[in-house]
């Protein structure tokens, strides 16, 4: 999401900068007769004309409009989980039938995240390299290690009082 934000503001400034060309040099053409001025408004011309075919070619603005939206349906999922968490931790004898419960809750919210991360659009491998280094260098693939970011303040409580 981050990333089609910056490319779509890079491609309105991109525009906004080659509608300033064009216009202004347009304008010049009449009080002017130089060639420096006729090359400025053919370059603003077709550097509009790139930026507005790449912008609709790729639809970056629908892609952030989906990315957001999913970014806040996997929020939605992860407060269900975190719910789910609360009622196995703070129930203090399980039935079989609640254990079963659960388990089938647990199983929705994983299939519905997978139907989430099944309409997400491809990431390049560079992205994806990066998010890696990221999380190494954070240590963000071990949960445990940062059970205290992670998780809410009533279940590390209960936990440490356990």
């Amino acid at each position: 999401y981050d990333r089609l934000a910056k490319y779509s503001m890079w491609i309105r400034w991109g525009k906004a900068t080659a509608a300033l060309l064009t216009s202004g040099t347009v304008a010049t053409l009449f009080a002017s007769d130089s060639n420096l001025v006729k090359y400025i408004a053919i370059v603003g011309s077709l550097i509009f004309t790139a930026l507005e075919v790449i912008s609709n070619q790729f639809n970056i603005v629908k892609d952030q409009v989906n990315l957001f939206e999913a970014k806040e349906s996997l929020w939605e999922k992860s407060i269900l989980l975190t719910n789910l968490a609360r009622k196995i931790k703070f129930t203090e004898s399980v039935s079989e039938t609640e254990l079963k419960d659960w388990h089938l809750e647990y199983k929705n919210i994983l299939n519905d995240i997978k139907k989430i991360q099944s309409r997400l659009p491809a990431v390049p491998g560079r992205v994806v390299h990066k998010a890696e280094v990221e999380i190494k260098n954070k240590h963000a693939s071990n949960n445990w290690e940062n059970k205290e970011q992670l998780l809410p303040p009533d279940i590390i409580r209960f936990s440490k009082e356990n």
